[in-house]
């Protein structure tokens, strides 16, 4: 075992079913197997709290950054949409090539170093005060840059059965980003020079970890592997029975019939646009903050420790609230609490900008329950071999091209839209709390008419077409 801790794991792995969650088994093998396992949970949890934490040195405070490098709105919203456009590219290439090796740890590896020391060359002169090369160079980082979607497979993965526990590992994720931002924000009040040194050593201690402790290959990768070798086994001996083994992978549910289905369509679609909601808040709201409510960097960072507030515990209870709530309840809850939250935006001045600290409590309302339920739906929607798709194809839909949509849009607007009498930032948040009211409507009415007519919720998940189970609502 201390001789070579990846060929035990290997070894344990393919003792044991897929099913096998991290439980206490009987058998020896299993045993090995379920303690392997819950070692490697523990390490998605740092993982994930690194992540959060490494990222929260420049992710939102980015639009700050842009401005002391004297570019406007509508600049620094060309820059936030140039980066995910490249990136959606990026994670269906990236996506796939995880899936077809089987390999997420190598291809999370390889682009997590890549998107770094892209990013670590932004602070340098000569890319810093052009405004074309800061966007090449967020183009070429948005297209490595893979996000959290394989650690999100890797960790649904492990947990097996008890994949609805997801939350309470992905809260690592908000303690780090909330407690990273309100740190990261007095950081920047002194120099950005050392935020981007805090995200290059976080980064390089995420790195090591997974190239030390994670196995190569998940528990379901394994098992492919070993379904792939005993197929061509099949085929060279016994032509009959290789025969109906392709029958029967043919009768599965191919990636392109699920993802051309209706239902699937209308969550990506919805999905898309709470992307859209979202960036308006993350990509203009330090802009509309510091310019208009004269808000200083602290309170920006703070704004986002707050962020976490109500999104821990969401995390923590998500297969509870999946179970109680379900998730078409779980959509329309979010969508109400960020209506109030934007338009509460809209009533600030510089006199009362403190209360944007009690306003953005709000946000862990809607991103918890939104992306609890996308990533529960998600994976029940796709079958089992494609599941890293699944999450990467969410997440680039909401934070990729829900981004593109919410930077373009939402830069041009706050620089020269006007809406209802307001303008600039107020008339942004003013607009974005109405197209929240109307999805929140058109979700709840589509929702209702469907259940009227005997037919599940527009989200609620099929009957385990993963091959796994599925929370009832």
């Amino acid at each position: 075992r201390s001789a070579s801790p990846s060929a035990t794991w290997k070894f344990t792995i393919m003792e044991v079913p897929l099913t096998s969650g991290p439980s206490t088994g009987s058998v020896d093998g299993s045993v090995g197997c379920c303690r392997s396992t819950a070692r490697q949970l523990q390490l998605c949890k740092l993982l994930y709290f690194l992540e959060g934490f490494s990222f929260a040195s420049f992710g939102r405070f980015a639009t700050l950054y842009y401005l002391s490098r004297g570019l406007d709105a509508h600049e620094i919203g060309l820059i936030e949409a140039c980066r995910p456009a490249t990136a959606i590219v990026g994670g269906v290439l990236f996506g796939w090539l995880s899936d077809r090796l089987r390999r997420k740890k190598a291809v999370f590896l390889a682009t997590r170093v890549a998107s770094t020391a892209v990013l670590l060359l932004l602070p340098a002169p000569f890319i810093g005060s052009s405004f074309p090369r800061i966007l090449a160079l967020n183009a070429g980082g948005g297209f490595v840059g893979v996000g959290i979607g394989v650690l999100d497979a890797y960790t649904l993965d492990l947990l097996g059965e008890r994949s609805t526990e997801y939350g309470q590992y992905r809260l690592w994720l908000a303690v780090s980003w909330g407690v990273g931002n309100a740190v990261m924000g007095n950081v920047a009040q002194i120099s950005f020079d050392y935020n981007f040194i805090l995200f290059g050593g976080l980064t390089a201690v995420e790195l090591v970890l997974i190239a030390a402790v994670l196995p190569a290959r998940t528990r379901s990768e394994v098992k492919l592997r070993a379904d792939d070798a005993r197929l061509h086994l099949q085929e060279e001996e016994r032509a009959a029975d290789a025969a109906a083994a392709a029958a029967a992978d043919r009768a599965a549910p191919s990636l392109r019939r699920v993802l051309l289905s209706p239902r699937v369509l209308l969550f990506l679609a919805e999905v898309t646009g709470v992307g859209v909601l979202m960036a308006l808040v993350e990509r203009f709201l330090f802009v509309y903050a510091t310019n208009e409510l004269l808000a200083p960097p602290s309170l920006c960072g703070y704004a986002v420790g707050c962020n976490v507030i109500v999104e821990l515990p969401i995390f923590h209870y998500g297969a509870r609230l999946l179970r109680t709530l379900g998730h078409d309840l779980m959509f329309v809850l979010a969508l109400a609490a960020y209506a109030g939250r934007v338009y509460g935006y809209t009533r600030l001045t510089p006199a009362t900008v403190w209360w944007l600290l009690a306003l953005e409590v709000l946000h862990g309302v809607t991103f918890g329950l939104a992306w609890t339920a996308a990533v529960d739906y998600a994976k029940a929607a796709f079958p089992k071999r494609w599941q890293t798709t699944a999450q990467m194809l969410t997440g680039l839909c909401n934070a990729r091209l829900g981004v593109i949509l919410g930077a373009l849009l939402g830069g041009f607007f706050m620089q020269h839209g006007a809406f209802l009498g307001e303008t600039d930032g107020r008339a942004l948040y003013l607009l974005a709390s109405v197209a929240a009211a109307a999805l929140l409507v058109a979700h709840a009415a589509a929702t209702l008419g469907l259940r009227a007519c005997g037919a599940r919720g527009l989200l609620t998940p099929p009957p385990s077409a993963a091959g796994l189970p599925v929370t009832s609502e």
